[in-house]
């Protein structure tokens, strides 16, 4: 009976929330780091171009942007450091309300 009522509650919620729409903040654009040129500060501008034919985007970074490498997070210095040694696949995820960088995952390539 316990399991009944807690399946019947689900698939209320379930149609109770099927009408609301769901409204994406973040945008994420999958990319190589050649087309991507990272922030010159923790509160810079960073711009990327997701396909060759694509207009370059700009977001700004901010105090709170995070950044990874390869699972690890690292500052953004570490991150430029990195980048500038070799090529990775980024995913730049930002706000598309304000144009705002939120986090950056490189992962080095083989």
């Amino acid at each position: 009976m316990k399991h009944l009522l807690c399946a019947l509650a689900l698939v209320l919620t379930s149609v109770a929330s099927a009408d609301i729409p769901l409204i994406g903040i973040e945008e994420a654009a999958e990319i190589s780091s050649i087309n991507l040129t990272l922030p010159a500060s923790a509160t810079g501008a960073a711009l990327f171009q997701a396909c060759d034919r694509c207009k370059p985007v700009s977001v700004r970074a901010a105090d709170t942007t995070i950044y990874y490498l390869n699972g690890q997070k690292v500052t953004l210095d570490a991150l430029r450091a990195a980048l500038s040694r070799q090529t990775a696949s980024v995913v730049v995820f930002y706000d598309e309300r304000n144009m705002t960088l939120t986090r950056v995952k490189a992962r080095s390539n083989p």
